[in-house]
């Protein structure tokens, strides 16, 4: 349990912005994504202020 608790998937992306009309898609596609339970369970947090994504990313990292 305990390798399962301290997992992180990291991942590095540019500094391009996305574009409305993509992120509209992507979470289109999200929606329609089939799962497990059959329950289309999802969320989208949409965050384009780098400090405000700095201040989230390094709280995620003391967990």
């Amino acid at each position: 349990m305990a390798l399962l608790y301290r997992h992180r998937s990291v991942r590095s992306f540019t500094e391009n912005p996305v574009d409305e009309q993509t992120v509209s898609t992507l979470i289109a596609a999200g929606q329609s994504a089939a799962t497990s339970s059959n329950l289309q369970s999802w969320s989208v947090i949409e965050v384009r202020d780098p400090a405000h994504r700095d201040r989230i990313a390094s709280q995620d990292s003391k967990v």
